[in-house]
């Protein structure tokens, strides 16, 4: 049995208000203060790995746990805005066993969890959305068993 950690971006600056690329928009201070809260429960957790959409909000998330642990953060265009569900699940179950963190978007995500109760996969407790909110997911070496939502830290 194995534990990931499939996370939706922290809080971000306003979509209308950025005058740059998407990709490059950064959190707010409010999403830099979730990312700080997230980093104390993924390091109590133990994650081995950090895999980000490469978003720079996505990155932000991660940078906290990434610095406490000595870890990179990895990007991988299956975590992307706008991604096919099917290819983000393909990602979270090549490194399933990797103790994984990922760092995504929030059209995604839900997606993702849909899917994955549609191919027999539980829920346990309510499910959310919120930005900085993730959710922990077990594998049990053939599939994805059981999801637990957790809102922001």
């Amino acid at each position: 049995m194995s534990t990931l950690y499939l996370i939706r971006h922290a809080h971000a600056r306003d979509r209308s208000a950025w005058d740059g690329d998407d990709q490059e928009r950064p959190l707010s201070e409010k999403g830099l203060r979730q990312a700080k809260n997230l980093r104390k429960v993924l390091v109590d957790v133990g994650v081995g790995r950090l895999i980000s959409s490469p978003a720079t909000r996505c990155v932000q998330t991660l940078e906290p746990v990434a610095k406490d642990l000595g870890l990179p953060v990895e990007t991988r265009i299956e975590l992307r805005e706008g991604t096919d569900p099917t290819r983000m699940i393909a990602l979270m179950e090549e490194v399933a066993f990797d103790r994984p963190a990922l760092s995504g978007h929030g059209d995604v995500i839900p997606e993702v969890i849909e899917l994955l109760v549609r191919r027999g996969m539980d829920l346990d407790g309510p499910a959310g959305n919120n930005k900085g909110s993730w959710w922990e997911i077990d594998h049990d070496g053939e599939r994805f068993t059981v999801a637990r939502w957790h809102p922001p830290a």
